[in-house]
């Protein structure tokens, strides 16, 4: 295994570890239903990747790309970076928002079928 590709592994898990922590810190303040969107938007916000502008073939987590980019670079160009963040967030909110409507659904239907067994 290459060093480019220990470092994608080590960012992989680091961001797993950090949704884990995070999912257990938030599961009882922040309702069901807002937990899971919350979480994606975490992960794509870790894990979405944008090209190194300054390394052919080299990628890097989009907001470290942006941020180098749009802070400490002179002449620096923090668009495509952005441009992939933003998507890879609205991907990450549809996806989140859907579990956390599955989710919502089969409860409303357990419920609804407890209550109409009681009567």
């Amino acid at each position: 295994m290459s060093d480019y590709e220990l470092a994608w592994v080590i960012i992989a898990g680091s961001g797993v570890l950090c949704l884990a922590a995070v999912g257990l810190l938030l599961r009882h303040s922040v309702r069901g239903v807002l937990l899971w969107p919350a979480l994606a938007l975490l992960a794509a916000l870790l894990l979405v990747p944008a090209p190194h502008p300054g390394a052919e073939g080299v990628w890097a987590p989009a907001f470290v790309v942006a941020l180098f980019e749009g802070l400490f670079q002179p002449s620096g160009s923090p668009t495509v970076s952005l441009r992939l963040l933003l998507a890879g967030l609205v991907v990450a909110l549809a996806v989140g928002g859907g579990v956390a409507g599955l989710l919502a659904l089969r409860r409303r239907r357990r419920v609804a079928q407890g209550s109409g067994a009681d009567a």
